[in-house]
């Protein structure tokens, strides 16, 4: 279903039961409404994350926080906004992104974004909803490695992980697997070869 975020759970054996209920959207002419329950619609959202109670759902330009403590659930406007691109830090709806990726939860207190068009990673404080640049050089794209990661330039950032105090970012057009040493900051090449 189109601008739908749907929930998938299997009971016994695999195969034997499957339930998938639409929680959220299901508009296919993409409408963004914020909201309780059937009145929510998103567009083209594109990653989903669960922190607690909350579900962070992403689309293109914005992120929205779906409560899901309470019946019915209900949407709101985390950070960005669904209508408008670009490369600004800042607190909440001040923030601008051009088609979010990929989303991340690092387990304490922060999301990381894959801000692909932008070619960087943004970091979202959740408690506060500051939204900085973490790695890159948004709104310029390009290939460096051996910096700082706020002086590095990447090609597209597709997915990203954090595992064991690095983080992982795929840089889509420039062909590699990126390295973020996040105590150090230093950014390195993992994997392929951005000169390609």
């Amino acid at each position: 279903i189109a601008g739908a975020i749907s929930y998938s759970d299997t009971y016994g054996p695999v195969g034997i039961y499957t339930r998938i209920d639409t929680i959220v959207g299901g508009d296919s002419a993409n409408n963004v409404i914020d909201g309780a329950g059937s009145e929510i619609r998103l567009k083209n959202p594109t990653s989903v994350v669960r922190v607690g109670n909350y579900l962070y759902v992403a689309g293109y330009y914005a992120i929205k926080r779906i409560d899901l403590s309470v019946s019915p659930i209900v949407s709101t406007n985390f950070v960005g906004n669904s209508f408008l691109s670009g490369t600004t830090d800042g607190v909440g709806s001040a923030a601008r992104f051009n088609l979010i990726y990929n989303m991340i939860y690092d387990g304490s207190a922060y999301l990381y974004v894959a801000d692909y068009n932008n070619s960087c990673v943004r970091r979202i404080e959740i408690a506060t909803q500051v939204v900085s640049t973490y790695a890159g050089v948004c709104g310029t794209s390009g290939y460096n490695t051996g910096v700082n990661r706020l002086s590095a330039l990447y090609k597209n950032i597709g997915n990203i992980k954090i595992y064991a105090g690095n983080l992982y970012i795929l840089d889509v057009v420039g062909n590699a697997i990126r390295k973020v040493d996040m105590t150090s900051g230093m950014d390195s090449i993992l994997a392929g070869s951005t000169t390609a």
